[in-house]
């Protein structure tokens, strides 16, 4: 429940109460659009019966009477839809924004594609977000003229039915169009649900389906290279069709519940307009009415049916809605559970300290750890493949949440993470330098200072060009520009991943020896499985063993 309610909290938010008078509005057009209906409903008795009476003068006098109506129903149907999009567009820009901060903070979103298993978030923040602010506002805007409109023509029918009673039995039925219309709709509505209960779960399913689909896509559009290499393309096609098999399944599966409620929602509609005909047959036919109040009869029953009909008619939208609302609410609730902190916490000093035993986020525990980094200090952490020394970085990092026992202490000061494959966004190379800060925020100059720092210098001239540069570069390039964010960001501490394994031997040295000359300040914790040059550390751990203390060597010139 709480998750729902979070969904309309853009109503009490500050942008939401701005809104509040846009949707009154929007409601007031609506309440006028029933009242334009009740007179057009009016109107329709006046003009049908001049017809009959053949008074050409009040005829036409009552066509310029038609003519303002239907102005006036137009245009507040078309400002009530214009305003209920631009506040849907608004809702569903809030509501984004939201998730969005709340997915995207301090690895929330990473913990919760490892952790909480939630499928699929980019469809909650994309669509989902979109079809529920349209969905509710569209219910919502639909429930209220329907039941205006059942409060006014049900008025209209009952005096209707006054006027013009139906003998039973040598007794009356006061009223008895009103009822007729309640029962017939009743049953619809019954009927309507029993043929479509299973939607909500097909179009819950429906969506999922389609997310995968398009994931596998994805995927196979970024790795598209690998996949050539490889020749993969026969296995992609298989899988995506799979994919597409399980979409086709599930949509045949909306398709046949929709064609049996179609069957019936159509022959409901048309049948609609002639059964208040039929009741009101032996009055008319007795000489008791005149053509207009049998038309006048026609429209109102046609009303109040529709307005108790809400729920046959809107049965796939809700179904709909109901699916998208326990997607975002699921959603919203796996964010708050992948949303624990981690131990992590900043030392008093200036020193790096870790002691205790990396978890996995599956429970399995690896070698049990003790490192302490001084400040200044430049420690290589080395082990072997599959030890975890990636996991020791997420878990440095608070990616994951600490084993108990476990103590994380990071130095004081500005530090920066350095995984094996650093992102580099598409764009402009100055915003992928500068990432994750703003290019405004750093000059030109020390860009390319930073560049030519991390042999890069070509590219210094190319800073304005925008590309998808994690396709663009080398694997190689990719780690001189993650390296060249040190020499741009100058931070006091750096927690570094095989920064180097995609470099030659002699190039790695060349590139830590600059950036120690650059940054002689700086203090930083190496994690890698190769030899790293002598000058890249002050000491040598071996994970697992007793420290090796190691004095520095004199960096190449």
């Amino acid at each position: 429940m709480r998750e729902v309610l979070f969904l309309f909290r853009y109503w009490t938010d500050k942008r939401g109460r701005k809104d509040a008078l846009l949707l009154g509005l929007t409601l007031s057009l609506a309440v006028g659009s029933v009242y334009l209906g009740v007179e057009f409903n009016r109107w329709s008795g006046s003009f049908y019966n001049a017809l009959q009476a053949l008074d050409a003068g009040k005829t036409y006098a009552l066509l310029g009477t038609y003519l303002a109506l239907l102005a006036g129903i137009v245009a507040t149907r078309v400002a009530v839809t214009y305003l209920k999009e631009r506040l849907a567009l608004r809702w569903r820009a809030w509501l984004t924004e939201m998730l969005l901060g709340k997915w995207l903070h301090k690895g929330r979103h990473y913990r919760l594609e490892t952790q909480a298993g939630h499928d699929n978030p980019d469809q909650r923040l994309a669509e989902d977000t979109a079809l529920f602010s349209r969905g509710v506002l569209d219910a919502s805007l639909s429930l209220l003229s329907s039941v205006l409109s059942l409060i006014s023509f049900s008025a209209i029918l009952w005096q209707l039915s006054a006027s013009m009673p139906l003998p039973v039995l040598g007794d009356t039925i006061p009223g008895y169009l009103v009822w007729a219309c309640v029962i017939y709709t009743l049953a619809g509505s019954l009927i309507t649900h029993w043929l479509g209960k299973a939607l909500a779960g097909i179009q819950f399913l429906i969506q999922r389906k389609e997310a995968e689909l398009r994931r596998v896509l994805l995927g196979q559009r970024h790795h598209g290279e690998s996949i050539s290499f490889q020749r993969g393309e026969p296995t992609e096609q298989a899988r995506a069709m799979e994919r597409l098999g399980d979409v086709v399944e599930a949509q045949e599966a909306r398709i046949r519940k929709e064609k049996n409620l179609s069957l019936f929602t159509v022959a409901y509609g048309q049948a609609s307009g002639l059964v208040p005909i039929f009741c009101a047959i032996p009055v008319f036919l007795s000489g008791k009415m005149q053509l207009g109040g049998l038309m006048q009869t026609s429209q109102a029953f046609m009303q109040v049916s529709m307005a108790l009909s809400w729920f046959i008619f809107a049965y796939k939208d809700l179904a709909q809605l109901a699916a998208t609302v326990r997607r975002l609410s699921g959603f919203i609730a796996a964010l708050r559970e992948a949303g624990g902190e981690s131990a992590t916490s900043v030392a008093d000093d200036r020193r790096l300290v870790f002691s205790g035993t990396v978890t996995l986020p599956d429970g399995t525990a690896l070698a049990p750890l003790a490192l302490t980094l001084a400040p200044r200090e430049r420690l290589w952490l080395q082990g072997s493949s599959g030890l975890g020394k990636t996991s020791l970085t997420r878990l440095l990092a608070g990616l994951w949440p600490a084993a108990d026992g476990s103590a994380i202490r990071l130095p004081q000061g500005r530090g920066m993470f350095l995984p094996q494959n650093s992102h580099i966004a598409e764009g402009s190379l100055i915003a992928a330098l500068a990432y994750p800060h703003d290019p405004s925020t750093v000059s030109r100059e020390a860009c390319r200072a930073a560049l030519a720092a991390s042999g890069l210098e070509n590219l210094g001239a190319r800073l304005d060009e925008e590309a998808d540069w994690m396709r663009r570069l080398s694997g190689g390039e990719r780690q001189r520009l993650a390296l060249a964010r040190l020499f741009l960001h100058r931070p006091d501490w750096v927690v570094m991943d095989e920064p180097i394994n995609k470099l030659d031997d002699a190039t790695a040295s060349e590139l830590l020896a600059s950036l120690y000359r650059e940054l002689p300040e700086l203090t930083s914790l190496t994690i890698s499985h190769q030899p790293l040059p002598a000058c890249a550390y002050t000491r040598r751990q071996q994970w697992g063993a007793t420290p090796v203390s190691q004095e520095a060597e004199p960096c190449p010139a």
